[in-house]
């Protein structure tokens, strides 16, 4: 058992754990972009930094562990100041500009850049953005690269590497000019990418987001010459549960059918025996 103090709140903790990590027990607000938790500390972004009692540098909450006695401000006018600093020079690698507006964004409804802009109170940048030159990666059939939104958090390449075991994702070049990308800038169409879709959950700027496909599918239900099915994945009753306002795990057979089938497709179908099949084969595997 030892003592520390964030904040004026004194706390005390049965075991080493990181100053981030302590300031959500005391219900502290310290902002991040390139932290997300169950992934390795990364520490870039330094937007979590805080001041400790008699250091003279400011530290990473992230990556710093809490010890006996320490006295921590995450909200000092030095880290504040600090903080805005770097958030101006992340957001300039942003490009942000009228075709990367946020009425068009992937991410406009759920921007953590917004939000740690406003949490900092940055309202106005005084930098230009950087234009690296970055082509869109259309190459896959399910996910688009924006490279030009990259802010280099590196969260996608963690999220491939150590929770999928994948890792067709590398950064490329170095300091402004760096950048997210494949293998020799191939594609992600051209890679080992299983379109899992982790990726793009973990993007906070939405430079890795799905290929949408809605205006294809409206036109084709508008089209009374086809006959338009939709086959849906077991997971899916189970993940729209909360978007039709129930509780997380429900089952949401009934509303996801009858949704379809306002929208006029003409057959739902679903996928739930072949998804058996599927795991009676590979349970045979398993046990053999």
């Amino acid at each position: 058992m030892f003592k520390a103090e964030i904040d004026g709140i004194e706390m005390e903790l049965e075991e080493k754990i990181s100053i981030l990590d302590a300031a959500k027990k005391a219900k502290i607000n310290i902002p991040t972009l390139c932290y997300e938790e169950g992934l390795s500390i990364y520490g870039g972004c330094r937007l979590c930094v805080v001041e400790i009692e008699g250091e003279e540098l400011l530290k990473p909450a992230c990556a710093t562990e809490i010890e006996d006695g320490m006295k921590i401000k995450t909200h000092s006018k030095k880290v504040r100041e600090l903080r805005k600093n770097l958030f101006e020079l992340i957001i300039a690698t942003h490009n942000i500009d009228c075709q990367l507006n946020c009425l068009t964004c992937s991410r406009a409804s759920n921007c953590e850049l917004k939000e740690i802009a406003e949490d900092i109170g940055v309202s106005k940048m005084r930098l230009d953005p950087i234009k690296r030159g970055e082509s869109i990666d259309n190459s896959s059939y399910a996910i688009i690269r924006e490279p030009e939104k990259c802010i280099s958090c590196n969260r996608c390449i963690r999220k491939c590497e150590e929770v999928q075991g994948i890792g067709i994702f590398t950064t490329a070049n170095r300091g402004p000019e760096t950048v997210v990308t494949t293998f020799k800038n191939r594609g992600m169409g051209n890679v080992e990418c299983t379109n899992c879709g982790q990726c793009i959950l973990s993007c906070p700027t939405g430079a890795l987001h799905e290929l949408y496909q809605k205006d294809i599918v409206l036109d084709l239900l508008n089209d009374e010459s086809k006959h338009v099915v939709v086959q849906t994945a077991p997971a899916v009753r189970v993940a729209i549960s909360e978007p039709f306002s129930n509780q997380a795990g429900d089952i949401s057979t009934g509303q996801l059918v009858t949704a379809l089938k306002r929208l006029d497709f003409d057959a739902v179908f679903d996928t739930n025996f072949a998804a058996d099949l599927t795991i009676m084969e590979e349970g045979t595997e398993l046990i053999e």
